[in-house]
C-alpha cells in the first residue's frame, strides 16, 4: 500500500493510479483495510455491553454508598463544630486566666512595693536613720517613700 487509507496522500495515490492492476491492488488493499476497521469496530462495540453492565453497577453501588458519605460527613461536621466551640470556649479561659494572672502579678508588685513603703519609714528607713543623725539617708528614704507613693498613687482604686 503506498499511502495510508482515508488520508489525503492515499486519496491523491489513488487519482493518479492509470493501470487496472495497479487500481484493483489497492481496491483490495482498501478492503482488506476496510474489514480490519470493521472488525476493530465490532470488537470495541462488543464491549460496550461490559462497559454499560459495569457503569449501571457503578451507578447502584453509588446510590448505596452516597447516603453513607453524606452521613458521615455529616458527623464529621458536626464534629468539627463542636470542637471549634469547645476551642473558642478554652480560648475564652484561657483569656480570663491570663487576665487574672496579671492582675495577681499587679496585686504582689502592690503588695512588695506597700511593704518597701512601710519600710522606709518604720524599721531599717527613716526613723532608724534620724535616730542616728544620718540625715542623708533619711531623705534618701523619704524620696524613695514618695516615689513608690506616686508610682502606685492610683492603685488603690482598683
Amino acid at each position: 500500500m503506498a499511502a495510508v487509507p482515508g488520508t489525503a496522500e492515499s486519496l491523491e495515490y489513488a487519482r493518479n493510479l492509470s493501470d487496472v492492476g495497479s487500481i484493483t491492488r489497492l481496491l483490495h488493499e482498501y478492503v482488506s483495510y476496510q474489514r480490519t476497521l470493521d472488525l476493530n469496530l465490532d470488537a470495541t462495540l462488543s464491549h460496550r455491553i461490559d462497559l454499560n453492565n459495569h457503569l449501571s453497577d457503578l451507578h447502584k453501588s453509588s446510590a448505596d454508598v452516597l447516603p453513607v458519605i453524606k452521613s458521615d460527613s455529616d458527623h464529621t461536621l458536626s464534629n468539627l463544630r463542636s470542637t471549634s466551640d469547645l476551642a473558642d470556649q478554652v480560648t475564652r479561659n484561657v483569656r480570663t486566666l491570663d487576665l487574672a494572672q496579671s492582675r495577681v502579678s499587679h496585686t504582689l508588685l502592690l503588695i512588695d512595693a506597700i511593704v518597701y513603703r512601710a519600710n522606709c519609714i518604720d524599721g531599717d528607713g527613716v526613723v532608724k536613720a534620724l535616730d542616728s543623725e544620718d540625715f542623708e539617708s533619711a531623705a534618701n528614704y523619704v524620696h524613695t517613700f514618695l516615689q513608690i507613693d506616686a508610682k502606685y498613687e492610683d492603685s488603690g482604686s482598683d
